[in-house]
């Protein structure tokens, strides 16, 4: 298994409540220059610079998303999964009446989760003992081929690392192990990558405010915690950051039936309509672990048992393997990219 590395800076002002990024993925903007991406095949030497990427997209979910844009790339974070500060629902495709595009634009804001402000404050708090407005970062991820770096949302995965020598910080495993994200996996990750994080985030939960308030059924839907815009001048208490938590994945599909009950998109439960999305697969962690080729897929609404009017939840967040979305790694030409030269 070989080695990428991505160096590049971290601009600070980009995080909520200054900015609108959040804690672990979507928004975690990396700004690169030429030569910033290298490989090697051992993982520990023989770097070679690659230049694959500078005008290539990836094909997924998203449509064609360019790998890199305006000289900076996207980050997801692997292997973690913090509270969300902003997921907006997206409208459905096809035919639609002017009474539910209307009642679904009503709802169609961008919902939080208790934490998940909590948890951006604090890693921008870490960050800034590496540097008080740009950060100089490295994203490592371990890969054998070129198309296995990137997601479906033409992100990065990989680890995150801040500063040089004994102070060198594993920005993932520290979310994890103080508590401001969980961990989530995906069968992309090796086992080693996995038991890393597992170790991370295991001692003193009960003391963690993410695992503690960890909700173990789905609850109602809390459509006024709503994502408080960027501010020059932000004001935020801990004190009212606290409630109760939905794993992350679960609280994305909730959000999203609720706009879609709320518009008359749906009538059914939030189990039976989480059941129709087909794409929704994962693995149980122990059985992937013990054999990734044998283990059993299951839709995520199987995570879901009736209980009276609410659901509970069968499992924890580190406790599945998510099945990764596919994705196409393409060059300027539309040639996909399978190797490193």
């Amino acid at each position: 298994m070989g080695l990428l590395k991505v160096t590049g800076t971290i601009d600070l002002e980009q995080f909520w409540p200054v900015g609108g990024s959040d804690a672990d993925t979507t928004k975690i903007k990396l700004t690169v220059a030429a030569g910033a991406f290298k490989y090697s095949e051992s993982g520990s030497g023989g770097w070679q610079t690659v230049n694959l990427f500078d005008d290539a997209e990836v094909r997924g979910k998203g449509g064609r998303t360019p790998i890199v844009k305006n000289g900076q790339i996207t980050a997801r974070l692997q292997g973690i999964d913090a509270p969300e500060l902003h997921y907006r629902p997206q409208m459905p495709r096809g035919p639609k009446t002017d009474e539910q595009r209307e009642a679904f634009l009503e709802v169609n804001e961008e919902y939080r989760q208790h934490l998940a402000e909590t948890s951006v404050v604090a890693l921008v708090k870490k960050l800034r003992t590496f540097g008080s407005a740009a950060v100089r970062c490295e994203v490592t991820t371990a890969v054998e081929k070129p198309n296995q770096v990137f997601d479906t949302y033409g992100r990065l995965v990989g680890d995150l690392w801040v500063g040089s020598g004994a102070r060198r910080l594993n920005v993932n495993e520290w979310l994890v192990s103080a508590g401001h994200a969980y961990p989530a996996f995906y069968n992309s990750m090796a086992e080693d990558e996995i038991e890393r994080l597992l170790r991370a985030s295991r001692p003193n939960r009960a003391g963690k405010p993410l695992w503690r308030r960890l909700r173990r059924s789905v609850g109602k839907f809390d459509e006024e915690l709503i994502f408080r815009r960027p501010s020059a001048d932000p004001e935020f208490d801990p004190s009212a950051d606290a409630g109760p938590v939905l794993m992350p994945k679960l609280f994305r599909r909730q959000a999203q039936h609720f706009a879609l009950n709320y518009a008359g998109f749906t009538t059914d439960d939030f189990k039976t309509w989480l059941s129709a999305q087909k794409s929704d697969r994962y693995f149980l962690l122990d059985e992937f672990v013990d054999d990734p080729n044998t283990a059993q897929e299951h839709q995520l609404a199987d995570l879901l048992t009736v209980s009276g009017a609410d659901f509970r939840i069968a499992k924890a967040p580190d406790q599945i393997i998510v099945k990764e979305a596919a994705s196409t790694l393409l060059d300027a030409d539309g040639t996909p990219i399978t190797n490193w030269r």
